[in-house]
């Protein structure tokens, strides 16, 4: 995911101000109209939080930043892993860098 993207949990706050569908694509739909009205110039995307967390650890990553590198040249990725780490210890309260 990257910086412009962010997870937002919506949390109805009464039961009988709950919106429902005859299907999940329709109650999506309600939601993305509702959401698209109050913060106009966003794009949502919707999933449950149980599955976004298999996704996540299906991907491997188990915290709230990753960075992932690939490449088939061995001394490249290392330099530029070792150069990632670097920038990214900096970062005020970046731990287990």
């Amino acid at each position: 995911m990257g910086v412009e993207t962010s997870d937002i949990y919506v949390l109805p706050s009464a039961e009988a101000g709950w919106m429902t569908g005859d299907s999940q694509s329709e109650l999506v739909d309600r939601f993305d109209r509702a959401l698209t009205s109050r913060v106009p110039g966003n794009v949502f995307s919707y999933s449950q939080p149980i599955e976004l967390r298999v996704q996540e650890l299906i991907a491997g990553i188990r915290s709230q930043l990753a960075v992932t590198l690939y490449g088939e040249d061995l001394a490249t990725l290392r330099s530029v892993a070792e150069e990632i780490a670097r920038v990214t210890s900096e970062v005020p309260g970046a731990e287990e860098v």
